[in-house]
């Protein structure tokens, strides 16, 4: 009889333990189960990232110059920055609308001619720099930037980087107004959280038109090794200012779920 009391006991003891057992794999799974739903609920969200873009270092380049002058690229930094706005095509997409709202800038290298300020064999140059208020619309395929740039004149300078010389401001009211650019860029995650991402920015621009009202860019037309126009009957037309840029910066944006 003892034998069977103790037999009975070991058999409850059992029977509870397996029932604790099953009560915790119970509370497991529905911990499970509410943490899938968690991660399921933040990933239905559809997330419109709002942040900021700078662009670290970048220049510009004229396509075009006149008979009798050169150009070289010009480089400087913080080239643009300013505010940006991704929207996803959908839920999770990797496809979306890009807008930057900011500062943007180009320029060339002007080697005005071949013996300027005093130098021979094009030694002589100055720096061209023009700064625009841009409203940018874009669309990202996959991280591979396409859009156009809207360009409104804030100034433009020249300055000879290696002269103590006063820099020149250009009256804005010559510049054309607005100025279109088309652009094709990069947008290059390297870290990424709930809250948002941190990207690389990179970006190259081509102008679909001149910098300058007609007529008006100083630098347009044909000139002599000594900077001397060329008599009016042999010169070609003024050449407008146009240039292709690039700049590389990084940017974050902040999930905005909805």
């Amino acid at each position: 009889m003892n034998k069977l009391i103790v037999l009975a006991m070991l058999v409850l003891g059992t029977i509870g333990l397996q029932a604790q057992d099953d009560t915790r794999a119970m509370g497991a799974d529905s911990v499970t189960v509410h943490g899938s739903n968690a991660e399921t609920a933040s990933s239905d969200k559809y997330n419109l990232g709002v942040g900021v873009s700078i662009g670290g270092f970048g220049g510009g380049i004229s396509i075009e110059n006149a008979e009798g002058r050169k150009v070289n690229p010009a480089f400087w930094a913080l080239p643009s920055y300013g505010a940006v706005i991704y929207a996803p095509f959908g839920k999770g997409s990797e496809m979306g609308g890009r807008l930057d709202i900011g500062v943007s800038s180009t320029g060339t290298k002007t080697r005005p001619y071949e013996n300027y300020d005093g130098k021979g064999n094009w030694q002589g140059f100055f720096n061209e720099k023009y700064t625009y208020f841009t409203i940018a619309p874009q669309v990202s395929l996959m991280g591979v930037i396409l859009g156009v740039g809207i360009n409104f004149p804030m100034s433009g300078e020249r300055w000879n980087p290696n002269s103590s010389a006063a820099r020149y401001y250009v009256d804005k009211e010559i510049l054309t107004s607005p100025k279109l650019d088309v652009r094709l860029g990069g947008m290059i995650t390297v870290w990424k959280t709930t809250h948002g991402r941190l990207f690389v920015d990179l970006q190259a621009k081509y102008d679909l038109g001149g910098g300058f009202k007609d007529d008006m860019y100083l630098y347009g037309t044909p000139v002599t090794s000594l900077g001397n126009p060329v008599p009016a009957q042999q010169a070609d037309p003024t050449i407008n200012l146009t240039t292709a840029s690039c700049s590389i910066g990084i940017g974050y944006i902040f999930n905005v779920g909805f």
